[in-house]
């Protein structure tokens, strides 16, 4: 089934984003940083209450806000959000967080580990890995990547030392 068009309802201009709402999809961020996002009533965990957003506002703070047909939404570029690590539910189970010294940031869950990218906004399994339990995760001091698991410890070299 093919998703119906739903049609735009505002647009705004904030800082350099552009926020278009809309009359069923929720609302549209496009930025020259990165690619666009899409704010939706599942996709926020009921943070936007409705996918039918009518008005967008900007106050003196920073925040953003939503009238939709179920109120007003009340929306903080720097708060939290939530995304999914992995397509299945134990890879969405995370149990660790580390930033290596180059700076990317890894997350090991119950399907292996996941390293995020910036460029594509999203989360990238770490092949070989997949499939295992990461329970902790570390660098020695030549910057390789300790990946600790129920059945093994493993080095790999992160190129941190490389790249510093």
């Amino acid at each position: 089934m093919k998703a119906q068009p739903a049609p735009s309802t505002t647009v705004r201009n904030i800082g350099h984003d552009v926020w278009v709402a809309t009359d069923g999809h929720g609302v549209f961020v496009f930025s020259d940083a990165k690619k666009v996002q899409r704010l939706t009533f599942d996709g926020t965990g009921g943070g936007l209450r409705s996918d039918h957003v009518y008005t967008i506002f900007q106050d003196r703070e920073g925040v953003i806000w939503f009238g939709t047909d179920r109120g007003v939404c009340r929306y903080e570029p720097n708060s939290a959000r939530v995304e999914s690590v992995g397509d299945s539910p134990e890879s969405n189970f995370v149990r660790t967080f580390y930033e290596l010294q180059t700076g990317h940031l890894l997350a090991g869950t119950n399907r292996g580990l996941f390293v995020y990218s910036a460029s594509s906004s999203g989360w990238k399994p770490v092949a070989g890995l997949g499939g295992n339990i990461i329970y902790a995760l570390g660098e020695d001091n030549s910057g390789r990547l300790l990946v600790a698991s129920a059945g093994f410890l493993c080095r790999a070299n992160t190129g941190a030392r490389n790249q510093a």
